[in-house]
């Protein structure tokens, strides 16, 4: 699958202001299938955060989760792709529970998983996707090809069984 991010969606997804908040911030990633494994990916629908643990935790207010989602179901919608994004403002990496959100996803829509975004604001700042299966990320400024976890890291996605084995990802300095 390749996966382009326009331009201005990457500096959406990574912008530094973000830094400043203390809570998980997220939402939807929207765009539109080109071909059957080419996406374009356009638009960021951003959600409130309602979890109990925001410092810890991205959960999205159901009205923001059924919208996204009913664009994927409207008959004249085209191709809509659609995936999910949120933030760490202390952690650099995707965690069990971002990995089985993005399968709840794709399995709620009966799509297949289209990579998810991660941007983390600890003292480096990093930009991660993450899918399950080979991808290349492309956009005006880079292409970077998927790769799996290596086994060290492996080991935490342990709870997910043979699905870890199918995990793959990128990950950028910002």
């Amino acid at each position: 699958m390749m996966v382009f991010l326009r331009s201005k969606l990457l500096r959406e997804l990574t912008k530094e202001e973000r830094r400043r908040h203390h809570q998980e911030i997220g939402g939807f990633v929207l765009g539109k299938y080109r071909e059957e494994d080419i996406v374009v990916l356009d638009r960021l629908v951003e959600c409130t955060n309602v979890s109990d643990l925001p410092f810890v935790k991205y959960c999205p207010e159901e009205a923001c989760t059924e919208k996204a989602c009913k664009l994927v179901f409207r008959k004249d919608r085209g191709n809509i792709a659609i995936t999910l994004f949120h933030t760490h403002p202390r952690d650099t990496f995707f965690s069990v529970e971002d990995v089985e959100s993005l399968i709840n996803l794709s399995k709620y829509l009966g799509i297949e998983c289209i990579p998810a975004f991660l941007s983390t604001y600890n003292s480096e700042g990093h930009f991660l996707s993450y899918s399950l299966g080979h991808y290349t990320l492309i956009s005006r400024f880079f292409e970077i090809e998927s790769r799996p976890l290596e086994d060290r890291l492996k080991k935490h996605f342990s709870k997910l069984g043979s699905l870890a084995d199918r995990i793959e990802y990128t990950v950028m300095q910002r």
